[in-house]
């Protein structure tokens, strides 16, 4: 009798850990779509905003999905009258999700309707490296191409992961001096010229 009832509680500690493992692995989509549940079917805006900053906080989760958590989450602080919150929310999504055209157009539309100002043109920092001339941006906010002066080389830095890769390795401030002078990213962000 006495080994059952050690037996028993490791036997529900298990089983609490499978739920949280189970809980701990959900994909983000599917987080998100319970976020969508609760605030639409259920009306639990609390839960939702819940779920949606959980989803916000991830670093490691995929940027649509992101975009679309903080939009969402705009949306449920809108509902509960949380104005200032929202505005905040959407913004967050104009000056980081550049990238993500259709939920960025749904917050510009937002912020339009409670009668706020949408800039078309967002100033932020991107990176600040060392010196650098000759720098391309993708259209989609994500690369920049540039000459590293350093070493007289080409490269790339993904803004996403603060990543920078060379692209050439010529580059000699020593005799025979060779160095890239100037790049362009194509218009769909496959080559760098």
């Amino acid at each position: 009798m006495k080994k059952l009832l050690i037996q028993s509680p490791l036997f529900a500690l298990a089983g609490l850990l499978v739920v949280f493992s189970a809980t701990a692995d959900e994909s983000f989509s599917v987080l998100l779509q319970k976020g969508i549940h609760a605030e639409e079917t259920e009306g639990n805006l609390d839960a939702a905003i819940t779920i949606y900053e959980e989803i916000v906080k991830e670093a490691d989760a995929n940027r649509a999905l992101v975009a679309q958590a903080q939009y969402r989450l705009g949306v449920s602080q809108l509902k509960k009258g949380k104005q200032d919150e929202a505005e905040t929310a959407f913004r967050r999504i104009i000056s980081q999700f550049a990238d993500q055209a259709e939920t960025l157009a749904k917050a510009r539309e937002r912020l339009s309707e409670m009668g706020k100002s949408v800039s078309s043109v967002v100033v932020r920092q991107i990176w600040s490296g060392p010196e650098t001339t000759g720098d391309s941006i993708s259209r989609n906010g994500r690369h920049l191409a540039f000459i590293d002066w350093n070493s007289g080389n080409l490269a790339v830095r993904d803004l996403t992961t603060d990543q920078t890769r060379r692209l050439t390795n010529q580059g000699s401030w020593e005799s025979p001096v060779a160095f890239a002078e100037t790049c362009a990213i194509s218009p769909d962000g496959q080559l760098i010229a």
